[in-house]
């Protein structure tokens, strides 16, 4: 989006141009820490996420969602795979998916020695909060 604002000379228009971003805000954090929104923990936790585990466009997807005021596409999926994985349960099945490099730094469809990168649901469930903690 852009607009039009003074330029440094009366009647000369200067173009600036203003991004959205969306970046996660860590209600969770604001509360707990000295300064809570100026806390120099926050921006850091913030630039961490941000920059590092969630560089890439596609996975800050919820991030987006949320946002937006939309439901996290991602909890749905969680929860419909949690109550797959408790039917295969119930008939001694072990159900396994595969770890996605968004929530487990490193992770791929398979290692170099063909091992692949899977865990239970419920696990993997927990994955989606080790940023959190750390």
């Amino acid at each position: 989006m852009n607009y039009a604002g003074s330029g440094e000379r009366e009647g000369k228009p200067k173009r600036v141009f203003i991004y959205d971003e969306c970046r996660p805000c860590g209600n969770y954090f604001r509360f707990h820490l000295i300064g809570g929104e100026q806390s120099p923990w926050l921006k850091l936790w913030q630039d961490m996420l941000w920059n590092v585990l969630r560089a890439q466009p596609k996975t800050r997807i919820e991030y987006e969602q949320r946002a937006s005021g939309k439901s996290s596409s991602t909890a749905r999926a969680l929860w419909h795979r949690l109550l797959k994985a408790d039917k295969s349960h119930q008939m001694n099945v072990l159900a396994t998916e595969a770890i996605t490099g968004s929530i487990f730094v490193g992770a791929q469809a398979s290692s170099a020695e063909r091992v692949a990168f899977v865990g239970r649901p419920a696990e993997n469930l927990l994955l989606h909060f080790w940023q959190l903690v750390t």
